[in-house]
C-alpha cells in the first residue's frame, strides 16, 4: 500500500508499506535521476514495521505521482540492465544460466 500527502507547496510524503531500506535507498537515488528535487531522504519509524517514509521537497509543485512512476521505470531498466550483464559474466566465467 503506497499513501501519499501534499504536506505544503511542492512538499510530499509517500509512505510504503511492506518496504524496508533497501526500496527506501532506491527510491531516493531513482527519485534523484528522475528529477531535480530539492530534498529527498526517507526514514523507517521503527525497525520492527516495514512502513519506508519518504520525504520530497521541490521549489513549486510537482505531479508527485508522475515522478514515482518515472522512479519506478528507471529502476526496472537499472535491473534489467544488471541482469544483463550479470548472465554475460556468469557465461563468461564458464557458468551455466537457466531461463
Amino acid at each position: 500500500m503506497i499513501r501519499i500527502r501534499r504536506e505544503g507547496r511542492g512538499s510530499y510524503v509517500v509512505e510504503i508499506h511492506g518496504e524496508d531500506h533497501t526500496m527506501g535507498t532506491l527510491l531516493v537515488e531513482a527519485v534523484k535521476q528522475v528529477s531535480d528535487p530539492d530534498l529527498v531522504y526517507y526514514e523507517m519509524a521503527h525497525p520492527m514495521e516495514d512502513i519506508v517514509t519518504l520525504y520530497v521537497r521541490y521549489g513549486d509543485d510537482v505531479d508527485i505521482r508522475d515522478v514515482l512512476k518515472k522512479a519506478a521505470s528507471y529502476l526496472l531498466e537499472l535491473n534489467s540492465d544488471f541482469r544483463e550483464k550479470l548472465l554475460e559474466a556468469i557465461k563468461k566465467a564458464g557458468g551455466s544460466v537457466e531461463g
